[in-house]
C-alpha cells in the first residue's frame, strides 16, 4: 500500500506520528511523509522517504524565533484557541491543500495520514479522492459540550454549574473556531471543492480519526465520570 503521511512540527506528537509512520513502513508498506525541513532526520530515520513542504508555512519548536504559533504570547486560552486557528488549523489551508495535492499529483497513495494539527492538509486529499486518516496524538480536541476544555486538567463536572461551566467553554471555543468558516470555504473553492456547513467539519469528514491516548486520558461518552 502506498501512504502520504502530512507531518508536522508539534512537539511531543511528532512521536506518535513516527510511531505510526515506523510500524507502517515495518509491514512493507510504501510510505512518504511531507514536513518541515527540521523532521527530516526524524522520519528518514524510520525508513520512510521524506519530502519537504514547498507552500506550508515553516515550524521549528527547537528555537522559539522559529516557533509558527509562539503560545506563549497569547494573553488567556481564547487568543491563544484563536491564535492557533488562523496560523495552524485553517490559516494555511490552501497551502497545506496545494503541497498535498501536488505530491498526490507527483505520485498517488492509497491513503493519506494527516496530523491532527494541520487538518486542512486533509483539502489536498479530498481534491484528489484520496482517503485520509487524522493521526490525534492526544486526548480527543474537539470541544464538546458534556467535557472540560482540553489543558484545563478538569474533571467532568456533576452539578448543575459545573455541567454550565463546560457548555459554556465548549460554545466559546466552537464559537471561535467557526469564525474561520469563511477562510476555510474560500480556499476550498479555489480548487474547486463544495463549501463546508460547519467548519468543524475540516476533522469530521476524515474517513477515519486514530486518538493516540488512553482511554484513562480522556472522556468518552457514556463513560462513569459523565453520567454522574
Amino acid at each position: 500500500m502506498k501512504i502520504l503521511v502530512a507531518g508536522w512540527d508539534s512537539g511531543g506528537g511528532v512521536e506518535a506520528v513516527q510511531t505510526v509512520v515506523r510500524r507502517t513502513v515495518a509491514r512493507g508498506h510504501d510510505v512518504r511523509v511531507l514536513g518541515t525541513e527540521g523532521l527530516r532526520s526524524r522520519f528518514e530515520s524510520t525508513g520512510a522517504v521524506f519530502r519537504p513542504y514547498k507552500y506550508a508555512p515553516d515550524n521549528d519548536l527547537r528555537r522559539p524565533e522559529t516557533d509558527l504559533v509562539k503560545d506563549w504570547e497569547a494573553r488567556n486560552p481564547l487568543s491563544l484557541w484563536v491564535r492557533v486557528r488562523d496560523r495552524l488549523l485553517i490559516g494555511p489551508a490552501r497551502e497545506f491543500c496545494r503541497d498535498v495535492l501536488e505530491e498526490l499529483q507527483r505520485e498517488t497513495a492509497d491513503v493519506v495520514v494527516v496530523d491532527t494539527m494541520i487538518p486542512s492538509a486533509r483539502l489536498g486529499a479530498e481534491v484528489a479522492g484520496v482517503p485520509t486518516i487524522i493521526v490525534m496524538h492526544s486526548a480527543y480536541m474537539v470541544p464538546r459540550a458534556e467535557v472540560p476544555p482540553l489543558g484545563t486538567g478538569l474533571l467532568p463536572a456533576s452539578g448543575r454549574l459545573g455541567r454550565l461551566r463546560d457548555r459554556s467553554a465548549a460554545a466559546v471555543a466552537l464559537a471561535a473556531f467557526r469564525q474561520g468558516g469563511p477562510a476555510l470555504n474560500q480556499a476550498r473553492a479555489e480548487f474547486g471543492l463544495a463549501p463546508l456547513r460547519d467548519a468543524l467539519d475540516l476533522m469530521g469528514t476524515a474517513d477515519r480519526i486514530l486518538v493516540c491516548s488512553s482511554p484513562c486520558f480522556d472522556f468518552a461518552p457514556g463513560s462513569g465520570a459523565l453520567a454522574k
